[in-house]
């Protein structure tokens, strides 16, 4: 079949989303791609492999066609991987697709779909989506020998950085481009600097515009180190009386972070919210973005906050490859490093803050973030593909 042709048919594909919790980084990225694809040429379906996601998004995408899998079972590790198992098989007997698209940490759901999806004739993607934290001599073992079948049992291999690719799969495929690395996109001109929004929200959650708003956005997991911003924020509320912080997520490391902060202190200087739909909105109220994670991938979320004209101060472990601007800084946020480098990091960046955060924003239009950009990137992947198949 032609590709001329080819590229008349729409395409059904299912997003597999290998997390495990109520809503991430990856569920974002894939609600992301359902909104902004032409439905003309693609009709996206959603797995999930160990609980129910996209609560934020799940009515929307139902009442717009797409179907939501949820694959959940609570029993011991080995009989919920038999149980997996059986479950991929009646699926996959049951539902066609003509890619699957699996966006990924490094999960051994992942290996098991791979393997299961070779008994059928679908073709398969593999997106990296992380890096990985290796504590120990196990994680090691167990990466060195997931990354040459992550890469021999895919069709076509994507990362989202450098660091990812070489975290997922082989790195002399990596050398030789036959991984490709792109960068997540945004739909920039959602996140651009809008100050109406920040007085209405200040004014919302009774911050004034001379107080310094300190900000956490993402997962409470120990990727993300969220208990080290509560350690950050209990020292620099001591010498900075006017300082406040908003934490926007959810996770199973929230209530330590609650008890990391003092009572009273929550209830004069401490927001916390749970995951929102108009995020974009909050990153307009705040003045800096703490991202202490102790690995990543490639984070939107630095992206998004960088587009908003956000100073932001990440950690070390986090890629260069997302820094943008010149409002980045990176620190050391290991068990042993000092706090207090990153709260006179923050004194100094509000003291020399810029007024004019839409400066940021033209710096992000010339870059490589667009969502448009990657949108027609993976489409391209995809009628790759099918091309290949025919």
């Amino acid at each position: 079949m032609k590709f001329e042709m080819l590229e008349k048919q729409k395409m059904r594909i299912l997003l597999v989303n290998t997390g495990d919790g109520i809503f991430d980084g990856v569920s974002q990225i894939e609600y992301n791609w359902w909104k902004t694809m032409p439905s003309s040429l693609i009709s996206y379906d959603f797995l999930t492999l160990a609980s129910s996601t996209f609560g934020l998004y799940r009515q929307e995408l139902i009442d717009h066609g797409s179907v939501i899998f949820d694959f959940q079972d609570k029993r011991n590790r080995i009989l919920r991987n038999l149980h997996f198992v059986n479950y991929l098989f009646n699926f996959f007997k049951a539902n066609h697709y003509d890619i699957v698209h699996i966006n990924s940490g490094m999960s051994l759901r992942s290996l098991i779909m791979l393997f299961v999806l070779k008994c059928f004739k679908v073709k398969v993607i593999f997106h990296a989506h992380s890096s990985v934290f290796e504590d120990d001599w196990k994680q090691k073992f167990f990466r060195k020998t997931l990354v040459y079948m992550f890469y021999h049992l895919s069709d076509l291999c994507i990362a989202v950085s450098k660091v990812s690719a070489y975290t997922f799969f082989p790195k002399k495929y990596v050398r030789n481009h036959q991984v490709k690395i792109i960068n997540n996109g945004i739909d920039l001109p959602k996140f651009k600097f809008n100050v109406k929004d920040r007085k209405i929200l200040r004014s919302n959650y009774q911050i004034k515009e001379n107080d310094l708003l300190i900000g956490f956005i993402g997962r409470f997991i120990y990727q993300k180190n969220p208990e080290f911003v509560a350690r950050i924020f209990l020292n620099l509320s001591k010498q900075n009386k006017r300082a406040k912080l908003l934490m926007i997520g959810e996770g199973p490391l929230k209530e330590k972070v609650l008890s990391i902060l003092a009572q009273p202190l929550r209830e004069r200087k401490v927001i916390m919210m749970n995951d929102v739909t108009d995020i974009a909105r909050y990153y307009q109220m705040l003045d800096i973005l703490l991202m202490p994670s102790r690995f990543e991938g490639l984070p939107l979320v630095a992206v998004e906050a960088q587009a908003s004209g956000l100073n932001l101060i990440v950690s070390k472990k986090i890629t260069r490859e997302v820094i943008v601007n010149k409002s980045v800084y990176r620190l050391d946020a290991d068990k042993d490093c000092d706090i207090n480098r990153w709260v006179d990091q923050i004194d100094m960046i509000f003291n020399l803050r810029s007024e004019n955060r839409l400066s940021e924003f033209k710096q992000l239009q010339k870059s490589k973030f667009s969502q448009k950009n990657f949108d027609k990137k993976i489409i391209s992947f995809y009628y790759r593909l099918l091309r290949r198949s025919k």
